[in-house]
Order: structure tokens, then C-alpha cells, then sequence
């Protein structure tokens, strides 16, 4: 069996080299640290994870909680994750509460119960009682959408900034009467991108109809029940935004049943320019939100301060960027009907 001497001895470096390498801690080059791998994958070298643990006090695992596997942007989250640590030695534990926050505590303990080196918790509600509780255990990190926190490092998206993005977009095509469906209430995105639609809106002297605001669930069908429900009201509006890809999803669906057409008839704009943002019909503008830079960063994080790096409380707000696709026409351009 290759030991961690053979591959010193065929990389040409120090044990210690290697070990710093295949731990991810401690600074060695990047040409020193491509020599090791090579080293390591041409000997097919595999460490002895039960050893290091016993030797290191170390469980050699990462702890993930997200809200929903089926949540916008997880699966972009984890590939991030993964890429931060695919040469560290370390593994992945992925559980999810599934929405329901009264069962964040015990995933966070089942977290802790596998003895996780550090933990990331993607939470979309923001409980500071936990957040203090379970940062004294063990290293943590909370990424988007969460809420900014003066002790814990902290990765989120300007949810805000992205709703303003969209409103001076429309604003800019002609549009004034901008329906708005909200995601979840209570839900930290949900709320930061109502904000920024309310304060685009104020800002460009808009006073915007409350009836044109209506909260429903994240989901297409949640959008899909949503628009229904505006439409119900008599109306007029020229263009909807919808707080995720997902509904804006189901809003398109909607308006097609009462042969509404987008954008010839009315413009919609989504947010998160998920896979189904790309082949909608038509293609729908949105708004970008790189889940997995932020979680290549989270993941990067972590390992750093599993390894002792002394490091600042910090909270980094990842840039969002436009995404111009088919679904929104100029005013001028649009047939309107009798909503």
C-alpha cells in the first residue's frame, strides 16, 4: 500500500510538504502543491482518513444544511462546496430541514452529532437564538439568503439591488404599472426583494397600486396562483415581476391559458436565472445570482478556519447581475388588452 513517504519520496518533497497539501493547511506554492497531487494520483495514494481523524482530533467532514433540496440554487451551492474542498481531504455531509424551520435545530445537532469539523447553514428565516447557540460548538457559516450577523461569517446575494435592477429595467422600457408577486412571507429573500422593488419604485416618484402586490408561494404554482388572482382584480397593469424564475414560470402559464402573450401583450421578469429561465417561452429576463461562487467561497472559508486561520466575523454581499432575455417589450411596442 502507498504510504504519504512514497509520495514525498516521488514528488521530491518533505512528508511535511505533502501532509500540508493533502490537509489544505498551511501555505506551500501552487507548483509545490500540483507536484504533490500529481505525486499522489500517479501512486493512487489514498489517505487513511480513519488515522487522520484519531491523529488530528479531526473529523475530516463538512456539514451542509440547505432549506430544500429542491430549493432555487442549491444544487449550484453544493457543486460550489465541493470544488472548495475536492483537494482538502475533506467530505461533504449534505441534510436538509425541508422549509421547516422547527426542524433546523435538530438538523444542526445532527450536524454536531457527526462530529463536523464546521457546518454551513443556508437558512431563508433569520434566528439569532440558534445562530449564537450553535456557533459556540462549532465553526459556522450561513450563506444566502441570510441575514447579515456581526459575529458569524456571512455570504449573501443583494436580494435588494437585483429588485431595483429589474424595476429601472422596466421603468426604462416605458412601464409604470408593474404588478409584483412576492415569494414566501417571513423569508429573508422574499422580503429583501419586495424592499427593493418598494424603494425603486419611490425613488422614480411611482406610487405603486397595493393591488398589484400579492404574496404566494415560491414555486411555479405558487406564480401560477399568484397572477390568477391579480387578474381577478380588474387591474390594469403592463408588466409583472415575480420574486423567483420558478413563479415567474407559473405566471407565464397563466397568462397563456387566458391567451395573454408575452411580451407582445405583457412584460414579465423573473429573479435567480435558473436553468428553466433559460427556455421558458419566450426565454425570460431575470436577474443572475451565482450560487456557486458563493458556495466555492463558503466552502473556502471553512476549510480556513477548520485550520485554525485567524479570521475576522465578515459579511460579503455577492454581486447580481441583469440577465436580458425575450419576455419584456418596450411599452410602445406592447398590444394591451382589456387587464
Amino acid at each position: 500500500m502507498t504510504s504519504i513517504t512514497d509520495v514525498a519520496k516521488y514528488a521530491g518533497v518533505a512528508v511535511s510538504t505533502v501532509s500540508r497539501v493533502l490537509n489544505g493547511s498551511g501555505a506551500t506554492s501552487e507548483k509545490t502543491r500540483q507536484k504533490v497531487m500529481a505525486a499522489a494520483a500517479a501512486l493512487n495514494y489514498q489517505p487513511n482518513l480513519t488515522a487522520r481523524a484519531l491523529s488530528t482530533r479531526k473529523s475530516n467532514l463538512l456539514g451542509l444544511l440547505v432549506h430544500n433540496f429542491k430549493a432555487p440554487g442549491t444544487a449550484a451551492l453544493i457543486a460550489g462546496i465541493e470544488q472548495a474542498i475536492h483537494d482538502s481531504g475533506m467530505e461533504l455531509l449534505v441534510i436538509s430541514c425541508q422549509s421547516e424551520e422547527e426542524r433546523e435545530a435538530k438538523s444542526l445537532n445532527t450536524l454536531l452529532m457527526r462530529k463536523c469539523d464546521a457546518m454551513i447553514w443556508q437558512s431563508r428565516t433569520y434566528n439569532e437564538q440558534l445562530i449564537q447557540e450553535f456557533a459556540t460548538k462549532a465553526p459556522l457559516i450561513l450563506v444566502p439568503p441570510s441575514s447579515s450577523s456581526s459575529h458569524i461569517n456571512t455570504l449573501s446575494f443583494d436580494y435588494a439591488l437585483g429588485s431595483e435592477m429589474l424595476v429601472n429595467y422596466l421603468l426604462k422600457k416605458g412601464h409604470q404599472q408593474i404588478a409584483y408577486i412576492a415569494g414566501n412571507r417571513g423569508y429573508l429573500d422574499a422580503e429583501a426583494k419586495l424592499a427593493g422593488f418598494q424603494r425603486a419604485m419611490d425613488q422614480a416618484g411611482i406610487r405603486h397600486n397595493p393591488e398589484l402586490l400579492v404574496w404566494s408561494e415560491d414555486s411555479s404554482a405558487g406564480g401560477y396562483r399568484g397572477i390568477k388572482r391579480i387578474l381577478q382584480k380588474g387591474v390594469r397593469f403592463t408588466a409583472i415581476m415575480a420574486a423567483s424564475d420558478n413563479m415567474a414560470a407559473g405566471v407565464m402559464h397563466a397568462l397563456r391559458e387566458e391567451d395573454i402573450r408575452v411580451p407582445k401583450n405583457i412584460s414579465v421578469v423573473g429573479f435567480g436565472d435558473n436553468q428553466a429561465a433559460r427556455y421558458t417561452m419566450p426565454p425570460l429576463t431575470t436577474v443572475s445570482c451565482p450560487y456557486e461562487e458563493i458556495g466555492l467561497l463558503a466552502g473556502q472559508t471553512a476549510l480556513r478556519l477548520i485550520n485554525n486561520e485567524s479570521l475576522e466575523p465578515d459579511t460579503l454581499k455577492i454581486p447580481v447581475y441583469l440577465i436580458e432575455r425575450e419576455s419584456v417589450a418596450s411599452l410602445t411596442e406592447q398590444v394591451l388588452g382589456h387587464w
